[in-house]
């Protein structure tokens, strides 16, 4: 895990060296000592990443901007390729993961479900973040097209944009795509409280009759919640768009600020759900090397690290509530790149720490004040 640290500390700018030194390393030899073995690999990536920039054929998109869009789709499957074969020849170079239980077509999968979730985190700054936000918070892409891939939602988005302004948008989407495979520095930093928490939390008020003041919720989405709060976390795709429209309208955007975070906020609560692709995988049950309260999707894609939470007592000393405040997350296979589809996979364990570890000391400052008190506390999981 320290190689990976040095991402959040003074190393930082020789990390960002080396990584494309070797990146380049990789690119120039990686083609030439190719195995059919890797190029049957590559061919996998490329077939998989083509059917995920696909955009349907019911999509309403002009026809001149989707010759443009299959331009972009076309270059982008170009450059990929000798990126590919890059992370084959890191892949088998690193003798780390062999440990983790998953083929090495699933881990190259995962670097590039990674690269999606990076994609879509970074904002296209082509265009402001309100005109974004309007264009990507429609309803009918919630429903209408709720199965269409991210590609296509984004192309779908560019659309909603005025004429004139959709060339500089694609412009923006190119230079995003052109930094796949490379090192991105300055990343936004994922809220404290995410959508779907804010969420839950909405609902217990309203649960515990607490009058709060919010918009009216599709009776849909209000029967699969308050029904069970919990599920909040698990909503398939098209309830999951509904929540995030529904928790749109209930911010206060009245400032470039409040646009600038509801923007960013957006895009956190669109990434990808790497849970999705762990239930799909057959779900491999926990064995003796995993410890017993370790997440097993964690487990299974070599997930470990150590999370800080801000956690709060009451002022009777009595846990009250906890929250990830900082992550310092190690994915195995993925050396180069911030673990962004991965990196939330240990905040339920960590959340179950919180809540049953003995805050004894910190209980009887509470008491002795009589109020609520908030402190820091880490905790780290390890892979064997």
């Amino acid at each position: 895990m320290g190689s990976y640290s040095m991402s959040f500390s003074g190393g930082m700018v020789l990390r960002y060296v080396l990584g494309a030194v070797l990146c380049s390393f990789f690119l120039n030899v990686a083609v030439a000592s190719t195995t059919s073995e890797d190029e049957e690999l590559v061919t996998h990536l490329q077939a998989e990443l083509a059917a995920g920039l696909v955009l349907p054929s019911e999509f309403p998109i002009d026809a001149s901007l989707a010759s443009i869009v299959r331009n972009l789709w076309s270059e982008h499957l170009a450059r990929m390729k000798p990126v590919f074969f890059a992370w084959v020849a890191q892949d088998r170079a690193d003798p780390e993961l062999s440990t983790i239980p998953l083929s090495r077509l699933h881990r190259l999968r995962m670097r590039t479900l990674n690269e999606y979730a990076l994609w879509q985190l970074e904002n296209n700054d082509a265009m402001p973040d309100t005109a974004w936000l309007n264009a990507s918070a429609q309803i009918r892409h919630c429903y209408q097209f709720k199965s269409a891939p991210a590609f296509a939602q984004r192309m779908l988005a560019i659309q909603s944009l005025p004429v004139e302004h959709r060339q500089a948008a694609i412009d923006g989407e190119r230079r995003l795509l052109q930094r796949w495979g490379t090192v991105r520095a300055n990343l936004p930093i994922r809220p404290v409280v995410s959508v779907k928490r804010e969420v839950a939390d909405v609902l217990k008020l309203i649960m515990a009759d607490t009058r709060t003041s919010i918009p009216a919720m599709p009776p849909a989405l209000a029967m699969a919640l308050l029904n069970d709060v919990k599920s909040v976390q698990s909503l398939g795709a098209d309830a999951s768009c509904a929540l995030k429209l529904w928790w749109l309208k209930s911010q206060k955007i009245d400032s470039p600020e409040a646009v600038a975070g509801a923007w960013l906020r957006w895009r956190y609560a669109s990434l990808p759900d790497v849970q999705d692709w762990y239930a799909n995988s057959g779900s491999p049950k926990a064995d003796a090397s995993i410890p017993t309260d370790y997440p097993l999707s964690a487990a299974f894609f070599g997930v470990s690290g150590v999370l800080t939470l801000e956690i709060t007592l009451n002022k009777n000393g009595e846990f009250s509530r906890a929250v990830v405040v900082k992550r310092a997350i190690h994915v195995k296979g993925l050396q180069s790149s911030q673990p962004i589809a991965f990196e939330t996979l240990l905040d339920d364990a960590a959340l179950a720490r919180a809540a049953q570890a003995n805050y004894a000391e910190l209980g009887q400052v509470a008491k002795s004040k009589g109020e609520a008190v908030r402190a820091s506390q880490s905790f780290q999981f390890v892979l064997h």
